[in-house]
């Protein structure tokens, strides 16, 4: 189910941006989570993956 890849994809990026894991080929990486825009990339995905999860949840529940 697309919704299902969706919110793990979106899970993935959260886990990986909140454990600063550094993603493949991308230098200062370190330098980079200190900035404001990825603060605030962080904190957006952090509520799109809060939002999807509870659609995800409500919806699946539903077609079952």
């Amino acid at each position: 189910m697309l919704v299902r890849k969706l919110l793990g994809l979106i899970q993935w990026l959260k886990t990986s941006m909140t454990n600063k894991k550094a993603f493949p080929g991308m230098d200062n990486w370190e330098q980079f989570t200190r900035q404001k825009d990825y603060l605030d990339i962080r904190q957006y995905i952090e509520k799109e993956y809060d939002v999807f999860s509870v659609f995800y949840d409500s919806i699946y529940s539903k077609l079952k």
